[in-house]
């Protein structure tokens, strides 16, 4: 068994990565956030399905006439989780090569499909010149009388234009609840260097969503501090929902 730090993340065996405060398994903030209702995946996923069948035809119309409906359906609704997942990976992709540019690049053997989003990440380092203080860090916050514990990983906190910033990168749509991840993010406490000591999160004082595309770059920033209830009923509510089942005790006469 690995070990694992009493305080940190760690990578699990099957993939994907967990978090430790004190010993305690921890949520992270984009696990927190996937308990919101997203209102707009349900029309993209509709989109992208009903897209496919328009633009496949013949292949719709064959598989009506062979009656093999079945299996169609069962491909059309699979398809929309395809897509993503292919987004999914080119941003993991385009997150990498963005952090060996941070940590003095250059990311040189980029494929074509993340080159073009690297091109206008280094853009973006060109306009702005940001200083950076820290690249995929793990910061942690336990808990308090008003927010139970969680955790996460930045992307970057940076110096900009006079300002101390943590900065997200999405190769995607930037939604509102992002402004909850970041918020959430900026009110950490702390971070565990390599001697294993507890520093202070970055005091920050704007959030950054750098949207990187094929076709250029867009800067977004949001005050911090309007988003804090939000996050903080985001953490309740998930702590609720896994504690649930113990909602309703039955009656015994």
């Amino acid at each position: 068994m690995t070990d694992r730090p009493a305080t940190g993340r760690y990578e699990k065996p099957r993939g994907g990565h967990g978090y430790l405060i004190d010993g305690q398994e921890s949520p992270g903030i984009t696990t927190i956030n996937g308990i919101l209702n997203k209102p707009n995946l349900t029309p993209s996923a509709a989109k992208i399905t009903a897209q496919y069948a328009i633009d496949n035809v013949a292949e719709t119309v064959g598989a009506v006439q062979s009656r093999q409906t079945g299996n169609h359906i069962s491909f059309l609704t699979r398809h929309y989780r395809d897509k993503w997942d292919r987004k999914r990976d080119l941003g993991t992709r385009v997150h990498a090569a963005c952090e060996t540019e941070w940590d003095g690049g250059p990311a040189t053997d980029a494929p074509y499909d993340v080159a073009h989003h690297l091109k206008h990440f280094r853009q973006f380092l060109a306009d702005y010149s940001p200083e950076v203080l820290h690249v995929e860090l793990p910061i942690f916050r336990r808990a308090t009388p008003d927010c139970e514990r969680y955790a996460a990983t930045a992307d970057a906190f940076v110096n900009i234009d006079g300002r101390t910033a943590v900065l997200d990168i999405k190769t995607g749509g930037v939604w509102p609840e992002a402004a909850l991840q970041l918020c959430g993010i900026a009110n950490t406490q702390f971070w565990v260097d390599d001697a294993g000591v507890e520093q202070p999160t970055p005091q920050c004082d704007i959030g950054l969503i750098l949207q990187l595309s094929a076709d250029g770059y867009r800067l977004h920033e949001t005050e911090l501090s309007a988003h804090w209830a939000g996050v903080r009923g985001a953490v309740a509510l998930w702590y609720w929902q896994r504690n649930s089942k113990d909602a309703f005790s039955e009656i015994v006469r």
